[in-house]
């Protein structure tokens, strides 16, 4: 089983329920009806520059694609906040979606430096970090 941010042998994530796939089923709605899956196709496509300098340089802050990373960007760190958490199933969370930290990572933590915070979007870097271990 996949833990959320403690140990996976100090807290075992429990197996999914009735209640977690709710849950999934509600984040896949926000996903959908948030317009994200059009961002997303951006964001995989070879358009979507993964260096920072190069985003900010297309993408500056205010702009159209800035803002639609952002938006993209907290859907994840919100999903990663609840797993952080606990509240959300590792085990199911993984099964269901693909973490795209290695994609936009560079980039947010190029956004920490130029906006001199150092937290932002940390759990999602986190869950991403955890997905890639768990393989």
């Amino acid at each position: 089983m996949l833990p959320s941010i403690e140990n996976e042998e100090e807290n075992p994530m429990a197996a999914p329920t009735k209640d977690d796939a709710k849950l999934l089923l509600q984040a896949a709605e926000l996903y959908n009806s948030s317009g994200l899956s059009e961002v997303a196709r951006w964001i995989w496509s070879d358009d979507f520059p993964t260096i920072h300098s190069d985003f900010i340089e297309q993408n500056p802050p205010g702009s159209e694609g800035h803002s639609n990373l952002f938006r993209y960007a907290g859907y994840f760190e919100t999903v990663a906040t609840l797993w952080k958490h606990g509240l959300f199933n590792g085990d199911l969370l993984f099964d269901w979606l693909l973490i795209p930290w290695p994609r936009v990572g560079e980039v947010l933590v190029g956004e920490r430096g130029r906006l001199g915070e150092d937290r932002l979007f940390e759990n999602f870097e986190m869950l991403g970090e955890a997905q890639a271990k768990a393989g």
